[in-house]
């Protein structure tokens, strides 16, 4: 009897012991990965490579390769600091998820420490690779903080010029404001990280007197209309100021606006596809700060004079059709605009999303 009390109670511990080894939390044992140990490798055979050059082929081999890591630097700070924005919309979803992971996550931390230990001894044998090797080191923090400060000048002008207008809120054209019928277009185009506008017009019909000795800005408006032009309106302000003006002139203008570009790629890219919409008279202007403006034009404007030292030279019948030829011109100059805006929508709006 005895001895089977015994037997029993010597199964159960055997039992009670199988299962502590079944529930025994795992054991992380640390191990490197192949992929890790050929790294490592490679690193080592490349430094040992490296220091068998003489100082001059040194400094040459450091200076390349910190252009071409300053370049690419340079080149993936936009896609940096949008992965940096989708980090922060996750942020909330991420922190539920983490309560759910805590205990898988405590379990890993030997095995990341063990990771992290490796990584941080290449980053000493690079330290003193750099000690040993100063003509390299020195050359390539030199052509790294070139392209750097490069890029970055370049970039800092454009935004800071950018910032400058769009806070403002004012245009430059003569009217400081953006006519309505091109607001969305316009910001269209000042939502593009490329791009931003720094005066325009959608096109006007004016009348307008000068003197022989005033400049273009010196002259007076008699008339003006950003749409359909209205002929009693014009006839009753030649008649009004015939007499006492030099020279009265009826003229139209259609839709232009002066786009700054951030590089001369993107100011390519955007000329030709205005050239496309047939604003065949615009262009480039590079100016000595380096800003890089695209002169948005047409050729199908309309200019004639009306008043020739104080005498009215023209009818009301001449007048007539001279506005009905305005106001046909300015609805072509609308249906223009509104194929301009599509095309930039869909071949640079879009293709900036995208990027």
């Amino acid at each position: 009897m005895n001895n089977d009390n015994d037997q029993q109670r010597k199964h159960r511990s055997i039992k009670s012991s199988q299962d502590v080894d079944i529930y025994r939390p795992r054991q992380i044992v640390s191990s490197t990965y192949p992929e890790e140990t050929q790294y490592h490798q490679l690193i080592h055979r490349t430094l040992n490579e490296i220091k068998t050059l003489t100082p001059a082929k040194q400094a040459a081999v450091g200076g390349v390769s910190g252009i071409a890591t300053g370049f690419l630097f340079a080149k993936a700070s936009k896609a940096a600091a949008f992965a940096i924005a989708v980090q922060r919309r996750v942020h909330d979803s991420r922190t539920i998820t983490q309560t759910t992971t805590t205990t898988n996550q405590d379990e890993d931390i030997e095995e990341i420490n063990n990771i992290q230990g490796g990584t941080s001894s290449v980053l000493q044998q690079l330290r003193a690779f750099a000690y040993e090797n100063v003509s390299l080191a020195s050359s390539f923090i030199g052509g790294f903080l070139l392209v750097d400060l490069v890029m970055t000048k370049k970039l800092s002008h454009f935004d800071e010029w950018k910032s400058v207008v769009l806070l403002s809120g004012k245009d430059l054209s003569r009217k400081h404001s953006i006519d309505e019928y091109i607001v969305d277009l316009m910001n269209m185009i000042n939502q593009h990280s490329d791009y931003y506008t720094s005066s325009s017009c959608s096109g006007r019909t004016i009348v307008f007197a000068t003197t022989p000795t005033a400049s273009k800005s010196d002259c007076q408006w008699l008339y003006v209309t950003h749409g359909e032009a209205n002929v009693d309106e014009i006839w009753t302000c030649i008649e009004a100021s015939a007499s006492k003006s030099h020279l009265i002139t009826f003229k139209y203008e259609p839709f232009i606006v002066h786009i700054i570009c951030r590089n001369i790629e993107c100011a390519k890219q955007l000329l030709n596809l205005v050239l496309e919409c047939g604003y065949r008279n615009s262009g480039l202007v590079l100016s000595k700060q380096g800003k890089i403006t695209l002169g948005v034009r047409s050729t199908h404007g309309l200019e004639v004079p009306i008043v020739i030292n104080g005498e009215l030279c023209v009818d009301k019948s001449y007048i007539v059709k001279l506005v009905t030829i305005a106001n046909e011109k300015m609805c072509t100059n609308f249906q223009r605009i509104d194929r301009f805006k599509e095309s930039i929508e869909k071949k640079i709006c879009h293709n900036d999303l995208v990027s």
